[in-house]
């Protein structure tokens, strides 16, 4: 994985000052259950989705930051580009491909993308897991913000806390942006959706204010 390396000497680089106000509110493990980013064509590895959501009073800065799982835990899924700035109580949605509806984006307090690394020859999406992943997100300085870890990527480090491997719909938080994950048509207001990317669970706009 990512270690900070000086003089031969490589260490934890530890956690980051952006944990706790950056976190992950919603996966979508497997594209192929529907087409997620609306844009005709339900493809596993391209409707696959990250949802992060700032819970913090202010801004925050991703840019630089990394999405990395285990697969290739030295080559990012996604590198933020500079000037990704994340208001207050916004969501950011990752795709792993395809071409994302404008719709998405248009939604009032969400902003969309695509997985893109700093290096083009490893654009190959999100790629997790079917089995089992743990996703990290890093900080420029390879600070660790979170871990998403679930089925086969889990360790003993979780503490028995693992989630599931689920392919027919995502895992979301509940109460968003702070609650443990659970299927999404199971969460509170979620009117049998099984995803709601760039949206709330209960498909209303996220607005610029803190997750409550």
């Amino acid at each position: 994985g990512f270690q900070r390396c000086m003089e031969g000497r490589c260490q934890d680089p530890g956690r980051s000052p952006l944990a706790g106000a950056v976190v992950l509110n919603e996966v979508l493990i497997d594209g192929a259950c529907d087409d997620a980013n609306r844009d005709g064509d339900i493809h596993a590895l391209e409707d696959e989705f990250v949802e992060l959501l700032n819970v913090s009073a202010g801004p925050l800065d991703l840019s630089g930051c990394l999405l990395v799982e285990t697969d290739l835990p030295a080559v990012p899924r996604h590198t933020f580009p500079d000037g990704t700035i994340l208001p207050a109580g916004e969501a950011l949605v990752v795709f792993g491909g395809g071409s994302p509806s404008d719709e998405l984006d248009a939604w009032p307090g969400a902003q969309v993308v695509v997985a893109e690394p700093e290096d083009p020859a490893w654009s190959n999406g999100l790629n997790l897991d079917g089995p089992g992943d743990r996703l990290r997100l890093l900080d420029p300085e390879l600070r660790e913000v979170f871990v998403f870890a679930y089925g086969d990527g889990c360790v003993d480090a979780d503490g028995g806390h693992c989630l599931p491997s689920i392919s027919d719909r995502s895992l979301v938080r509940a109460p968003e942006g702070q609650g443990p994950f659970v299927p999404h048509d199971e969460a509170p207001g979620a009117n049998g959706l099984i995803f709601s990317p760039a949206r709330r669970t209960d498909d209303t706009p996220f607005a610029g204010a803190p997750a409550q």
